[in-house]
């Protein structure tokens, strides 16, 4: 708390800041206070490392080979379940049609439920379909044109 207490008294209590306030010296003392704060963090983290480091030779050879298998299990416990959430994916995957990179979920129950989800929304979707034409063999019919009586007496075709 007494480190506080030195940022310099700006008479900032009634209000209204003083006119006369030096910021050039009053963000020179800040830096100033910035560096010691920063010098005390360097300090702490290199003595946390050190408390470390030393409670770490302190442990004997079974603690260490204790934690070591501790986290051996953690890990083979996390690829089993990952590998458990992936088969249970390519079930559901297989019997609704829908890809296995789409579904999410950590349980099957919420793996099936989402692949039902996804099945039935594409189902609601409407299919793309091709124009129909009445009579693909045939040809159109074609529009009299309005100008065919003028442009056989200019070029004289029947």
């Amino acid at each position: 708390m007494a480190e506080e207490d030195n940022a310099p008294n700006t008479g900032e209590q009634n209000g209204s800041p003083p006119d006369d306030i030096d910021w050039k010296a009053r963000y020179e003392a800040e830096v100033e206070r910035a560096k010691s704060w920063r010098g005390k963090a360097e300090a702490n983290k290199s003595a946390a490392d050190e408390l470390a480091a030393l409670k770490e030779s302190q442990l004997s050879e079974t603690q260490k080979l204790e934690a070591r298998a501790e986290r051996a299990e953690r890990e083979l416990n996390e690829l089993k379940t990952a590998q458990q959430r992936l088969a249970w994916r390519d079930e559901a995957a297989r019997k609704t049609g829908v890809p296995v990179d789409l579904l999410r979920g950590n349980t099957a129950e919420e793996i099936n439920a989402h692949a039902q989800a996804i099945k039935s929304y594409l189902a609601a979707q409407a299919k793309p379909s091709a124009a129909r034409v009445a009579d693909p063999a045939g040809t159109p019919q074609a529009q009299p044109n309005p100008n065919a009586g003028l442009l056989r007496q200019l070029f004289g075709t029947k």
